[in-house]
C-alpha cells in the first residue's frame, strides 16, 4: 500500500499537539478537520487526512462526475469526480440522483428587457403577467449558487405571471419527485400578491395534466438560506413530460414592482432535495458517494462501540421504504452488526443478529432533518445486555436480547451498505468510529452527547 511516496512510521507518528483520536480507536474520521486513522492488527497507527488514507488504500472513495458541498459560513463548494466532499461542516453522502432540469446553472441569460435584447437563461421561460415589464436586471454567483435577477413591474391584467425554469421529460407515474429552488426578493414589494407558488407539472395521456403546489416565499437574504421545496407524487398514465414553473397570484389589475433572485432550480427523484446538481443543456445524475474502510489489516474488534454523528438530510422520525446505512460491518443473513439511519422503522437504529435471529434497537423519537445526530451503538458477542444504542444523550435500550456476531465483510460502509452497493444514506456525516472498548451504559449516554462539532 505503500510504494507512492508515504513514510508509514511518519504518518503514524504522534502528533505534536497530541493524539486527537482516543486510545481506543480502531477507526476515526473527523471528516470537519480533515483527519482520520486506523489502527491495524500489528498494533500501528496510520493518520492523516482522509485523501491521504485514501492515497495509501486504508479507506478508498469514489464518485463519478462533480459534486457540491456546503461550509460553515453558508457557500456552496464544488468537488470534482472522485474528490471526497470534505468541508469544515463535514463530508457530504448522498445517493445517486438526477436533476432534470435542463439548465440549472442558468446559461444563455441576457441583461436587458425580455423582448428588447434581454433574455431568460437558454430553455427557460415565461408567461402571464400581460401589461407587465419584466426584465432581467442581475446575472450572478452568490456563494457558489448561479442565478438571475428577474424585475416585473407595470400593471398586470393577468391575475398571474410565471418564471418556467423547464420543460420536464423522464417523468415515470407512481414516483415520489421534490422540487426546489433557491429564491430570494432582491427589490420591489410583494404587497399586491394574493400567492407564491412552486408547481411541478406532470402532463397526462391522453390529455390534461396534473400540477402539485408548493408555497413559496419571497424574502430578502441569502439564496443559501431560502432553499425552498416541495414533493411530488405522480400517478395516473403519464407522457413522460412535464414543467417546472414559479408563479405568484395576484388580483387582475393590481400594479407590481418586485425583483425575484433565483437560482439552481431542481426536480429529481426522492423524498428530500439534495445537493445542486448543476445543469447546462440536459439533464445530468452526480453518482453516489461510495466511501469504504476496508478490512484487511485492520484490528476490527468482536465487541467494542461503534461511533456516528451526522446531520441528516431526511427525518429519522420517519419510516421508508428503504433502508439507509450509517455505519455497517456486516449486513447480511442472521449475522450482522449495523448502525442504519431511518429506513422501515425510525432511526438511527442498531441491528445485531448472533446468527440465528436478529435484534434492533431504535429512539421512540427519532431525529429530525437538520439536525445533528450523534449515535453510539454499543455491541459484544457474549453478553445480550450490551448491545445497546444511544442517541443525542437518551439511552435507546437494547437489542432485542441478541448478542452481535457478525461476519467481517471485505470493507465497511461508511454512509452505505457493508461492501458498499447501495443503501446511501443522504447527509453530512461530521465522524465515524469503531471502538474496541464496550462502554458502560452511562458512558455510551454520555458519549452520544459529546458532538464534535
Amino acid at each position: 500500500m505503500l510504494g507512492i511516496g508515504f513514510d508509514l512510521p511518519t504518518l503514524a507518528r504522534r502528533r505534536s499537539g497530541g493524539r486527537w483520536y482516543r486510545p481506543d480507536d480502531v477507526l476515526r474520521i473527523l471528516p470537519g478537520s480533515n483527519r482520520a486513522m486506523v489502527r491495524l492488527s500489528s498494533g500501528v497507527v496510520v493518520e492523516g487526512t482522509i485523501e491521504t488514507l485514501i492515497a495509501l488504500g486504508y479507506l478508498t472513495y469514489a464518485r463519478t462526475g462533480s459534486g457540491w458541498a456546503i461550509d460553515k459560513a453558508g457557500v456552496w463548494r464544488e468537488f470534482t469526480s472522485n474528490a471526497p466532499r470534505i468541508t469544515d461542516a463535514g463530508m457530504t453522502i448522498e445517493p445517486a440522483a438526477t436533476n432534470l432540469v435542463t439548465n440549472s446553472s442558468a446559461q444563455g441569460a441576457v441583461l436587458g428587457v425580455l423582448g428588447a435584447g434581454g433574455a431568460l437563461p437558454t430553455g427557460w421561460f415565461t408567461s402571464g403577467g400581460t401589461g407587465l415589464t419584466k426584465e432581467v436586471v442581475g446575472i450572478g454567483v452568490e456563494d457558489g449558487i448561479p442565478y438571475i435577477d428577474v424585475r416585473f413591474w407595470g400593471t398586470n391584467a393577468d391575475n398571474y405571471a410565471t418564471v418556467v425554469p423547464s420543460n420536464l421529460s423522464g417523468l415515470v407515474t407512481g414516483t415520489s419527485y421534490t422540487s426546489s429552488i433557491f429564491v430570494t426578493l432582491v427589490a420591489g414589494s410583494t404587497a399586491s400578491l394574493t400567492s407564491r407558488t412552486l408547481k411541478t407539472r406532470y402532463n397526462l395521456s391522453p390529455s390534461g395534466a396534473t400540477d402539485i403546489n408548493q408555497n413559496l416565499t419571497f424574502a430578502p437574504g441569502r439564496l443559501v438560506d431560502n432553499r425552498q421545496s416541495g414533493v411530488a407524487v405522480t400517478a395516473g398514465t403519464l407522457t413522460g413530460t412535464g414543467q417546472l414553473i414559479l408563479v405568484f397570484n395576484n388580483s387582475p389589475g393590481a400594479a407590481i414592482d418586485l425583483t425575484i433572485r433565483i437560482g439552481c432550480p431542481q426536480v429529481e427523484a426522492g423524498l428530500v432535495a439534495s445537493s445542486p446538481i448543476l445543469t447546462a443543456g440536459s439533464a445530468a445524475t452526480r453518482a453516489a458517494d461510495d466511501f469504504r474502510c476496508p478490512t484487511s489489516g485492520l484490528s476490527l474488534p468482536t465487541s467494542g462501540t461503534l461511533v456516528a454523528e451526522i446531520v441528516p438530510a431526511a427525518s429519522f422520525d420517519a419510516t421508508y421504504a428503504t433502508e439507509t446505512g450509517l455505519l455497517v460491518v456486516d449486513d447480511a443473513d442472521n449475522a450482522r452488526l449495523s448502525l442504519r439511519g431511518a429506513g422501515t422503522a425510525k432511526g438511527p437504529r442498531l441491528v445485531v443478529g448472533d446468527g440465528t435471529a436478529l435484534g434492533a434497537v431504535s429512539p421512540t423519537t427519532g431525529v429530525s432533518a437538520g439536525v445533528a445526530c450523534r449515535a453510539i451503538a454499543v455491541y459484544s458477542d457474549t453478553k445480550t445486555g450490551d448491545n445497546r444504542l444511544h442517541v443525542n444523550g437518551v439511552n435507546a435500550g437494547t437489542a432485542g436480547g441478541r448478542t452481535s456476531t457478525f461476519n467481517a465483510p471485505t470493507s465497511i460502509g461508511l454512509g452505505q451498505a457493508a461492501n458498499g452497493g447501495g443503501f446511501h444514506m443522504s447527509g453530512v456525516a461530521r465522524e465515524w468510529g469503531i471502538r474496541s472498548t464496550v462502554l458502560a451504559s452511562a458512558d455510551g449516554t454520555l458519549e452520544s452527547t459529546r458532538y464534535v462539532a
